[in-house]
């Protein structure tokens, strides 16, 4: 008798949204928020519940799950690369070598002073084992002349040690004021587990000392020359023995 009465009078039949307002109105204020927050949670649901579902059905095809697969692992590698950087970069912070280098020069005849000493000063916490010590004299016009002080010597922290030069010899036949040259003092130094090896390189003239985070040609195949002297020469005397 109700639906034939709206249909004589020729009201439509009211919707699930105009039920929803007249339900609403009748509440309060709060009421009403709490209703449409349970309405909102309710249709939320009911996304995520279909994205799932679709996720699901997607990923039971095998070559989708392959390719997520991947994903992931191509992930977990760059993530893993990260840490093993910063790890590296920490590292090499607490045990790179610290170093100052210092060049004095000696008082010769008049204006020519070929002799002095230098020096090398451990400011770091960590003792520095020293692979290579050079010391060029680079005169104007000429060819550099250099000399080497040993290698594999141990700078305990906070430790200075000092070597004196001359070049009188070599400088003299050339008639060389003190103007005319330079020197160029190199440093290749590294921690006792020689992990990290940094290159010092200091100019006088200049004023300027450079480090640099490298383990030179030259001094690498110095000591892997020297390797293979020494296996050489212990495999000889093993013989000897044998011989003998």
């Amino acid at each position: 008798m109700h639906v034939s009465r709206l249909r004589s009078s020729g009201r439509t039949k009211p919707t699930l949204a105009r039920i929803r307002v007249l339900t609403l109105s009748g509440l309060s204020r709060a009421g009403q928020l709490a209703a449409v927050a349970s309405c909102e949670y309710k249709r939320n649901m009911r996304l995520f519940s279909n994205l799932l579902g679709k996720l699901v059905a997607w990923l039971a095809n095998g070559q989708n799950a392959t390719v997520v697969l991947v994903f992931i692992t191509t992930w977990y590698v760059l993530l893993t690369r990260r840490m093993a950087k910063a790890a590296f970069r920490q590292t090499t912070a607490m045990l790179q070598p610290t170093l100052s280098l210092g060049i004095h020069y000696g008082k010769g005849h008049g204006d020519f002073a070929p002799e002095g000493h230098f020096t090398i000063n451990n400011l770091g916490s960590q003792p520095v084992v020293l692979l290579d010590v050079r010391l060029r004299c680079l005169p104007m016009g000429g060819s550099p002349l250099e000399k080497t002080y040993g290698d594999d010597y141990i700078v305990s922290p906070h430790d200075v040690i000092s070597r004196e030069f001359s070049f009188r010899d070599e400088l003299h036949p050339m008639m060389i004021t003190t103007v005319a040259y330079s020197y160029q003092l190199l440093v290749v130094a590294a921690d006792v587990g020689r992990q990290v090896v940094a290159e010092y390189e200091l100019l006088p003239v200049i004023g300027m000392q450079m480090c640099r985070l490298k383990y030179p040609m030259t001094v690498r195949w110095k000591y892997v020359v020297r390797s293979l002297k020494w296996r050489y020469y212990e495999i000889h005397s093993l013989f000897k023995r044998k011989h003998v």
